[in-house]
């Protein structure tokens, strides 16, 4: 996430594999990993959630699981993809 330039960036992928959650670094297409335009309100949203994940980390102390996402449980671990909506 580059917040002064206001794009994102995905660089992998989160998947459900034979009841495995797999994190895979490539995406699915070369045109998956292009950079995406964010308008404010996106880049405000997630400058948010960032404080939040801060704060969540914080509270879990060494529970926390560093994973490098952004939407993850109170204990830094994956959400399950098809509860993500």
């Amino acid at each position: 996430m580059d917040y002064k330039a206001e794009e994102l960036t995905i660089g992998h992928q989160l998947t459900r594999v034979h009841g495995q959650l797999l994190h895979r670094d490539n995406t699915k297409t070369e045109d998956s990993s292009t950079s995406l335009p964010l308008i404010g309100l996106c880049v405000t949203a997630l400058k948010d959630r960032a404080q939040f994940q801060d704060q969540t980390r914080e509270d879990a102390d060494k529970r926390w699981h560093a994973s490098g996402l952004v939407f993850t449980t109170r204990y830094g671990t994956p959400i399950e993809p098809r509860n993500f909506n």
